[in-house]
């Protein structure tokens, strides 16, 4: 008895150069290092952002108190202007 064989073969087509995966991460640093780094980077951005907004706080509650005590200076010379010609009408 006879028998023949036959062999198929199967390729899969090759990907181009646009579809290529992306770059393994970097060896010898780890990834958690990386997480690590990154935190460290925004918990100082937050920290700066926080230190700027306190200055600029400080500097708007600076301001708003000395217009209030220039404000309480001028009616307590109007309120003494009147109290002195007041009495020197006397």
């Amino acid at each position: 008895m006879l028998t023949s064989r036959t062999t198929t073969t199967t390729t899969q087509p090759t990907a181009s150069s646009s579809s290529r995966p992306a770059d393994p991460p970097r060896p010898g640093t780890p990834i958690d290092e990386d997480e690590d780094e990154i935190l460290r980077e925004a918990l100082a951005r937050v920290e700066r952002v926080k230190a700027r907004k306190a200055a600029e706080a400080a500097k708007k509650k600076a301001a708003e108190e000395a217009a209030a005590r220039k404000a309480e200076e001028e009616r307590r010379r109007r309120d003494h202007g009147d109290m002195t010609h007041f009495y020197l009408s006397l």
